[in-house]
Formats: C-alpha cells, structure tokens, sequence
C-alpha cells in the first residue's frame, strides 16, 4: 500500500527561490529500495548512498489558497541529477536546472519512516492501537493528521 508525506524543502541560494515542500508517494517498492540500499551503506561501511530517483513532487505555497500548496512552477527549469541519498536516514537532492543551486528535502530517519508507514497502512479502526507504540514525533504528527482526516492515502 503506498501513502503520501510532505518533506520541508532547502533551497541553497539566499537570492533565489525554489520549492518549499516535497511530496513523496512512498510505494512498497520505494521502501523496499530503501532499506536495500540502507543495508549495503551498511555492510560496506559507507557514508552514503546515492541512488538517481526523480520521486519527489515539487511545491510551492498557493498565493490564492492560504496554507495550501500546489504543484512548483518549473519555469525554465526543473530540478537536474536528483538523487535519493539513503544514510541512516533519507532524503532527497538536486541541482535547479541551468544554475549551481542546490535543493534538497529535509532528511526523515529510516526507523521514522517505517513507523509513519505503520500509520497509513494500518486500518482506520485500529488507529487507536498505535498511538502507545509509536516513538517518533514525525509519526505521532502523520497519526494526528490522520486521524483528523487531514491525509490522502
């Protein structure tokens, strides 16, 4: 079952704008390739990983929808040589195309991650079992949405 989560976005240019979220459609097959990549950093005593995934959903706050959020106006460009970086945590980075600004999404520990998954696959009914089990404040935040009805699976 696949689900969605937003990641903060870092736009390293201080005269220049990019996104300001990421949204990530986790599938199984992403998390899969994830913790794959999570055990050969691993196994080969790595700092990290870098794997070319164009994943994430680039965007931007709506100027006509306060607090919303719509698809990154690309311009002329778009975001070049993006990479999914995997350590003990994920994230994901890219170059703005045409320049030398970098972007990269805000990074989510791996053991966090499988925890916001235990969130959105388990079903609605059986919420309520999970709010004792889960340690990280990220999952405690996507269990809180869900439960207010804030989140599309």
């Amino acid at each position: 079952m696949k689900f969605k989560y937003i990641l903060n976005v870092y736009v390293y240019d201080e005269y220049n704008e990019g996104p300001e979220k990421a949204e990530i459609i986790f599938t199984p097959e992403l998390i899969k390739r994830i913790q794959e990549l999570h055990k050969a950093v691993k196994s080969v005593k790595a700092s990290k990983i870098s794997d070319y995934d164009c994943t994430p959903n680039w965007l931007n706050k709506d100027p006509d929808n306060e607090g919303q959020y719509v698809e990154w106006d690309e311009g002329d460009g778009g975001i070049d040589c993006l990479t999914l970086n995997v350590t003990d945590d994920v994230e994901w980075s890219g170059w703005i195309k045409h320049t030398s600004i970098l972007v990269e999404t805000e990074s989510i520990r791996i053991s966090e991650l499988l925890e916001i998954k235990k969130v959105f696959t388990t079903p609605k009914i059986k919420l309520p079992l999970l709010i004792h089990e889960l340690k990280s404040d990220k999952a405690k935040e996507a269990l809180e949405q869900r439960f207010k009805g804030k989140v599309e699976k």
